[in-house]
């Protein structure tokens, strides 16, 4: 699964979605990321699990890297603020 090389961090980003992306947490972060609009979903889902960056999801989209870059930005905070609200944050394995 992805590392944070290739999109902007966040403050909370490095330690949680490193153990969002573990294999026990897959199906968790399958789950959330199926919540959250296409818009997101289009670009969080080829980051994550296909492990691509940035300029080839815009590639495959069809639209420009800083848009992806934005949507991966929005996208990681829309599924942290989910994950919050589920308070799944505490819940997840390391």
């Amino acid at each position: 699964l992805r590392c944070y090389e290739h999109a902007p961090s966040l403050p909370f980003e490095e330690e949680l979605f490193e153990r969002l992306v573990s294999e026990s947490n897959r199906p968790l972060l399958l789950n959330m990321i199926a919540l959250l609009v296409e818009e997101h979903q289009s670009v969080l889902g080829p980051f994550f699990f296909e492990e691509l960056s940035p300029e080839d999801i815009a590639t495959r989209l069809g639209i420009p890297p800083g848009t992806v870059t934005s949507r991966l930005t929005r996208g990681k905070k829309a599924l942290y603020k989910l994950l919050k609200e589920e308070g799944l944050l505490d819940d997840l394995a390391v």
